[in-house]
């Protein structure tokens, strides 16, 4: 069993190919599963903010026919691979209600939460702050995602590596920075919310000095220690980045203590043994 869990459209308007050539490619790579995770529009910007800042989400008007696409490609692939029909919705403080009350008129799988702005500093995207002072920064982003796993309102927290990506590592308070990401993991093996490991982490690891101290390294020894669950995912916005890095990532995640990976199936979660195709 191997699943790819976070893979995106081009109804969220940065993504290139049919929904068909995504699960062609999956198929061709022998996975079991696919799930699909657009991202649901900017619901918690008000209209004049809407104007101003980038919404990298699927258009109110698109959402009914994005399920439709999705729930008739499952039934048509039913014999070649299991589709599961998810979103990735922003995490913003205050609006977990609003969040649930969208997606609750769609089937759902599973819904994957991720940290792109942190209202603290404003409503741009992440990337844009890497100016700022990377301490204060990681403290709030790494709060923040901590709100989102006791929430209760999603099943998964997508790419909790998406921080370090982006902004520079405080070297100078190296200790400190590590130990949110140790204690951010530790609220997530007490949560009704399991953690995705997202293979542009695993890249961006193994291009930038993998070693103990680095934060992927830091952030899978904590999961392995904690028995956290966890998701597969790409994070695909092309079909020729479904399953990237899978079978060196998983490996990589067997030597830190990972065993095993979770799926849905309308939001009921499912375990599995986690090994290499």
């Amino acid at each position: 069993m191997l699943a790819d869990y976070h893979v995106h459209t081009a109804y969220c308007r940065h993504a290139k190919g049919s929904i068909n050539e995504y699960i062609e490619k999956a198929i061709a790579l022998g996975l079991n599963e696919i799930g699909f995770t657009d991202h649901l529009g900017r619901y918690y910007l008000t209209p004049s903010q809407k104007r101003k800042h980038w919404d990298w989400g699927i258009k109110d008007g698109d959402l009914p026919r994005y399920f439709d696409d999705l729930c008739t490609l499952k039934e048509n692939y039913k014999k070649d691979i299991r589709i599961s029909i998810g979103l990735e919705v922003d995490y913003v403080k205050g609006t977990e209600q609003t969040a649930a009350e969208i997606m609750s008129a769609y089937p759902l799988d599973y819904a994957i939460c991720s940290v792109h702005c942190l209202p603290y500093f404003g409503w741009k995207h992440i990337f844009q702050y890497s100016d700022q002072d990377p301490l204060t920064l990681f403290t709030e982003y790494f709060s923040t995602v901590k709100d989102a796993l006791n929430c209760g309102v999603f099943q998964v927290i997508a790419h909790m590596d998406l921080i370090w990506r982006y902004v520079p590592w405080d070297w100078e308070n190296d200790t400190q920075m590590s130990e949110l990401i140790r204690n951010t993991v530790q609220v997530a093996a007490k949560s009704p919310t399991i953690v995705e490991i997202n293979a542009n982490g695993y890249h961006w690891f193994t291009e930038n000095n993998p070693d103990d101290n680095n934060p992927f390294a830091i952030m899978t020894e904590e999961i392995g220690k904690r028995n956290v669950l966890i998701t597969l995912a790409s994070d695909a916005h092309e079909p020729s980045s479904v399953g990237n890095h899978f079978t060196p990532m998983i490996k990589f995640l067997k030597k830190q203590g990972v065993h095993s990976f979770c799926t849905f199936d309308k939001k009921k979660l499912l375990k599995h043994d986690l090994n290499v195709k």
